[in-house]
C-alpha cells in the first residue's frame, strides 16, 4: 500500500496537476488579454515546477535529485509565488514597477536562502521507490545538526513563502467588503486554498496534499480569470455600443458631412447606408433596456433583416435605421409595432425621405414631436409633397414656382401664388383637411433645404421650420391654411433678407478662421468643405462667389503673407520658413513666392533688411 501511495503522491499527482495547469495556461492565452500576463506566466512556471518532481526522482542517486530540487524550489519561491501575488493585485489595481521589483526581490531572497540551506545540509539520497528496473531517488532532508539546522530553516523558508505570497494577500482581499468583483474573490480563494495546503504539506511533509490542492486551485483560478475575461469583453462591448451611438447621434444631429456619416455606418459593419429612420419614445415609466428589448422581440425575421442599426438616444427613446422598406411596408411596420406595444404609451415618428441621412433623421424627429403633440400612442409619418406622386405634378410645379418667388423676394406674386396653390391643393385633396396638412408639412422642409443649399445659416432656418410645423398641427379649418402658409413664407422671407444683408456667410467665416489657426498644417479642399458643412463641389462654388478667388488661391496667399513676417527675421532659414507656413518643400515655396510677388524670398529678405 505504501508503494501505491508513493506512486500516486510523488509521480501521478504532480503530472496530473501539471497537465491541468498547462491546459489552463493554453486556455488563458487564447483569451488574449494583457491583463492576464502575470497569471499566464504563473501557470507556465508552476507547470514546470510540478512536472520536474517526477524528473527529480527519476534522474538517479545523489547529487542529481539535489540539483533539480534546488532549481524547483528556487523557481517556486523566486518566480511562481511573486507571479501569483501580482496576478491577484492586477484584478483591482495597476501593478507598479516598484511592487513588481519588491515581489521578485523578496522571492529571490527566500528562494536563495532555501537553496543554500538545502545544499549545505544534504549530502546523500535514498531510494524512495523500487519498481524493479526503475528506481526513484529522493534527497535526505537537510541535516538538523549545527551549524546549519537545514531542516528547520528550509521548512521555515517555505512557510514564509506560503504566508507572504499566498495566504496574507488572499485574506486581505477577502476582507475587503467593498470588493464586488466575484472573479477576484474566487481567485483569492484559490490562492488561499493552495497557500494553506502548501503550508501544511511543508510542515508535515505531506507533499501529496499540496499537489492535490494545486489541481483544485488551478480550476478555481482559471474559472476566476474566465469570469474576469467575460466581464472585460462585456464592458468593452458596452463601451463600443455607447461610442457608436454617440458618434451616430452626433453626426446626425449636427447635420454632419454626408460622406463621413456613410463612412461611419460602413465602419460599424453596414454595407449599405440606411434609407429611413423610425424613432420610438415611451411616455410610461419603464426600464429603457426592457422597452427596447421588448420592441426588438416583436420584430419578425424578415423585418429584422432590413433593420441596419439600433441606436439609443435618450433614457426613454431609441432609433431604428432601416434599409429596403417600401413606403407602405415601412408604414405597416411602424403601425404593427405600435399595436404590439399596447402596454406602453408609445409615440413613433417615421421619415420616408430618400435624400440625405441627416434630413431623414431630423424629419423623423419632427414626426415624433408631432406624435407627442397629438397625445402619443400614434404613428406619424413624415411624407413631403414631392413624395406624394398620386396628386400629380401640378402641385409640385406650383410649389417649385413658389419657392423660386420666395428667393427672388417677389412679394406681390407670392400672395397670388399662395392662393392658387391652396385652391389646387383643396381640389386635389377633395376638401380633406388631413391630406392637405400632410402635403403642406413638406413646404417648410423644402424651403429650409433650399436655404441651406444657398449657404444661409441653418440655425434660424431650422428654428423657423420647427415653429411653423407645430403651428400647422394646430390648424383646425381649411380656411386657416392660407393664412398659415402666408405667415410661414413671411418668416422665411425675413430670415433670407437678414442673411443676405450679412457681409459674409458664417460657413465661409468659419473656414477662414480655421485657415488662420491651422495654415501651418496640410489643408485640403475637402477639409475646408467639411468645416463649412458643404460638399466639396458646392463649397468650391460658394467660396469663389463670396471671396472672388478659389479656396486654394486664398490659402496660398495667406501662407505667402505669413511668410513675409518670418522673412524679416534673419535667424530663420528659407527652408524653416517654408515649413512654418505650410509648405513641405522649400523649392516649391520659392517658386510660389516668386510667382505671387515677382521676387524670390531671398531677394525679398535682402530688400527688407536693407531698408
Amino acid at each position: 500500500m505504501l508503494i501505491y501511495f508513493q506512486i500516486i503522491t510523488n509521480l501521478l499527482m504532480p503530472i496530473a496537476a501539471g497537465a491541468l495547469y498547462l491546459a489552463c495556461f493554453f486556455f488563458s492565452r487564447m483569451q488574449g488579454s494583457k491583463r492576464l500576463k502575470y497569471f499566464n506566466l504563473f501557470l507556465l512556471s508552476f507547470t514546470i515546477y510540478l512536472i520536474l518532481r517526477p524528473i527529480q526522482l527519476g534522474l538517479g542517486a545523489h547529487p542529481y535529485p539535489l540539483w533539480v530540487c534546488l532549481f524547483r524550489h528556487f523557481l517556486l519561491d523566486a518566480v511562481c509565488a511573486p507571479l501569483a501575488f501580482l496576478a491577484l493585485c492586477a484584478f483591482s489595481e495597476s501593478v507598479s514597477k516598484q511592487k513588481i521589483t519588491k515581489a521578485f526581490v523578496a522571492g529571490s531572497v527566500l528562494g536563495g536562502f532555501y537553496c543554500v540551506m538545502n545544499f549545505l545540509g544534504t549530502d546523500s539520497s535514498y531510494v524512495l521507490l523500487d519498481l524493479g528496473p526503475l528506481q526513484f531517488h529522493d534527497n535526505y532532508t537537510p541535516s538538523n545538526h549545527a551549524p546549519y539546522y537545514g531542516r528547520e530553516l528550509t521548512t521555515l523558508t517555505q512557510c514564509l513563502v506560503a504566508t507572504i505570497f499566498f495566504i496574507v494577500p488572499s485574506i486581505n482581499c477577502l476582507k475587503k467588503s467593498e470588493l464586488k468583483q466575484t472573479s477576484q474573490l474566487l481567485f483569492a480563494k484559490g490562492l488561499l486554498l493552495f497557500g494553506l495546503a502548501y503550508l501544511m504539506g511543508t510542515f508535515y511533509h505531506l507533499w501529496g496534499l499540496y499537489y492535490l490542492a494545486a489541481a483544485v486551485s488551478a480550476i478555481l483560478l482559471s474559472k476566476a480569470n474566465y469570469d474576469d475575461i467575460q466581464q472585460i469583453k462585456n464592458n468593452a462591448k458596452q463601451a463600443a455600443d455607447l461610442i457608436r451611438n454617440e458618434l451616430v447621434n452626433s453626426l446626425l444631429r449636427s447635420q454632419g458631412n454626408e460622406n463621413k456619416l456613410k463612412e461611419l455606418f460602413k465602419f460599424i459593419g453596414l454595407e449599405k447606408s440606411p434609407k429611413h429612420f423610425v424613432i420610438l419614445e415611451c411616455s410610461t415609466d419603464s426600464n429603457k433596456g426592457d422597452f427596447q428589448r421588448e420592441c426588438l422581440n416583436h420584430i419578425d425575421k424578415d423585418e429584422r433583416s432590413k433593420l441596419y442599426q439600433v441606436f439609443s438616444m435618450t433614457d426613454d427613446s431609441f432609433g431604428l435605421a432601416c434599409g429596403d422598406f417600401s413606403k407602405k411596408e415601412l408604414a405597416d411596420f411602424a403601425e404593427s409595432l405600435r399595436q404590439k406595444l399596447r402596454t406602453h404609451k408609445v409615440s413613433i415618428g417615421v421619415s420616408t425621405r430618400l435624400h440625405s441621412l441627416c434630413e431623414a433623421y431630423r424629419e423623423s424627429l419632427v414626426a415624433l414631436n408631432r406624435a407627442k403633440e397629438l397625445g402619443g400612442d400614434i404613428v406619424v409619418i413624415f411624407t413631403p409633397l414631392r413624395d406624394l406622386s398620386e396628386f400629380g405634378t401640378s402641385l409640385i410645379d406650383q410649389q417649385n414656382k413658389l419657392i423660386q418667388l420666395i428667393f427672388e423676394s417677389r412679394r406681390e406674386e407670392i400672395d397670388q401664388q399662395v392662393n392658387d396653390y391652396i385652391k389646387n391643393l383643396t381640389r386635389n385633396c377633395k376638401m380633406n383637411l388631413f391630406k392637405m396638412k400632410l402635403n403642406l408639412q413638406g413646404i417648410p422642409v423644402l424651403i429650409t433645404k433650399s436655404c441651406i443649399d444657398k449657404n444661409i445659416s441653418p440655425e434660424d432656418i431650422l428654428k423657423c421650420e420647427e415653429q411653423q410645423t407645430i403651428a400647422l398641427l394646430e390648424v383646425k379649418e381649411i380656411d386657416e391654411l392660407t393664412l398659415w402658409l402666408s405667415k410661414t413664407i413671411k418668416f422665411y422671407l425675413n430670415i433670407i433678407r437678414d442673411s443676405m444683408q450679412k457681409p459674409e456667410h458664417s460657413q465661409i467665416k468659419r473656414v477662414k478662421e480655421y485657415v488662420q489657426e491651422k495654415f501651418r498644417e496640410p489643408i485640403s479642399l475637402e477639409d475646408a468643405a467639411s468645416i463649412a458643412c458643404l460638399s466639396a463641389s458646392h463649397f468650391r462654388r460658394v467660396f469663389k462667389k463670396e471671396c472672388g478667388e478659389s479656396f486654394n488661391q486664398f490659402l496660398t496667399t495667406y501662407r505667402i503673407d505669413a511668410s513675409k513676417d518670418f522673412l524679416k527675421n534673419p535667424k530663420y532659414s528659407i527652408s524653416d520658413i517654408a515649413y512654418e507656413v505650410g509648405f513641405k518643400d522649400s523649392n516649391y515655396f520659392s517658386t510660389v513666392f516668386r510667382k505671387s510677388q515677382n521676387i524670390s524670398p531671398r531677394d525679398y529678405r535682402n530688400n527688407v533688411l536693407k531698408s
